[in-house]
């Protein structure tokens, strides 16, 4: 018959039954060598945040698989809550009575995947907005990832890089026992990041200040999970997040090969554009017709005008007359296919 343990921790953890038997090393260890890279085992034992970690980032990289080699006995432990586990667990809450202490692994792991995450989301939006670029009102998702844009229209990139930060660093911080809060983590991470981008700091340093306040507010928010709550995340939304996921997938490929940055302005040398560059720059698809390539080039060619670009800022008419070229080489190559 199970036990029943009472924490030192308050009433919250009265009457949890302890050596449930309801998992086993053997399958736990099975499924590490075959599908970890995937997170199954940790679906497995009830660990849903490690096993999103896992899923979207290969076994972060493959790092967390070697770690999950000499760890798995513990993650048993813990998801049949064995009196092992729980003296352990009343140790550590002994020494951090708050919530989970700071370690070298997680820093290190929650820098990883916000940055992962963050820059990921960003490229996979761009791939969306690239695919959507034929239909009008969603040209202005395009405009969003062109650093030549005024600071309000830029500012939406900002934002999707900084709710994938905040979700990756609340995943972290999710795992096990360990709990904080996702809504602070994202407001304080939008905010740093917009002040930032505002003020007119470069993207990079918008993102390390973006990862920087997530794992610091997760830290700040962070507490011991109750035996009687919830998972951190729910079956339910696993399901989501894997449909969400391989949405995003497919939305990354469709973006540059040179980042997810000012894509304009790395579509590479003229002479050495590409069909895919090509299509990217005017924003139409595989399937565009010759006369949906005049148009997207008429209006690119409108909107980086040298002579417009000068009367906003005359630093910039000579970016404005190499991107003509690019868009006059880029209409040159697609036209010569489309006549063919």
């Amino acid at each position: 018959m199970a036990a029943s343990h009472v924490s030192k921790g308050g009433a919250s953890d009265k009457g949890v039954q302890t050596d449930l038997k309801r998992s086993s090393l053997v399958v736990a260890y099975l499924l590490h060598f075959t599908t970890s890279m995937l997170g199954l085992p940790h679906f497995y034992l009830g660990r849903h945040a490690q096993g999103i970690l896992y899923m979207i980032s290969g076994g972060l990289f493959g790092l967390g698989v070697i770690r999950d080699t000499f760890r798995m006995p513990w993650y048993v432990q813990e998801a049949n809550v064995s009196t092992k586990f729980l003296a352990r667990l009343e140790e550590l809450k002994g020494k951090s009575p708050r919530g989970p202490g700071i370690s070298a692994q997680h820093c290190v792991a929650q820098y990883i995947m916000c940055y992962y995450l963050g820059n990921f989301l960003r490229k996979a939006a761009l791939g969306a907005a690239i695919l959507l670029e034929p239909f009008k009102e969603t040209k202005f998702l395009r405009l969003c990832f062109d650093e030549k844009q005024p600071v309000y229209v830029t500012a939406v990139s900002v934002v999707i890089y900084a709710l994938g930060v905040s979700y990756a660093a609340w995943l972290v911080r999710s795992v096990g026992r360990r709990a904080c809060s996702l809504y602070v983590t994202t407001k304080y991470v939008l905010a740093s990041t917009l002040v930032a981008h505002v003020v007119g700091t470069n993207m990079e340093t918008v993102k390390q200040i973006g990862v920087l306040v997530a794992m610091a507010t997760t830290f700040w928010t962070r507490r011991w999970r109750k035996f009687d709550e919830p998972p951190a995340v729910t079956w339910r939304q696993v399901v989501c997040i894997l449909f969400l996921f391989i949405a995003m997938c497919v939305f990354a490929y469709q973006a540059p090969d040179e980042g997810d940055g000012d894509v304009f302005s790395r579509v590479g040398d003229i002479g050495n554009m590409s069909a895919r560059k090509a299509r990217n720059l005017l924003g139409v698809d595989r399937n565009a017709s010759l006369k949906d390539v005049k148009k997207a080039w008429r209006e690119m060619s409108r909107m980086y005008h040298p002579d417009k670009m000068a009367a906003m800022d005359p630093e910039k008419q000579k970016e404005a007359e190499e991107m003509q070229q690019k868009l006059n080489r880029a209409k040159e190559l697609l036209t010569d296919k489309k006549e063919l």
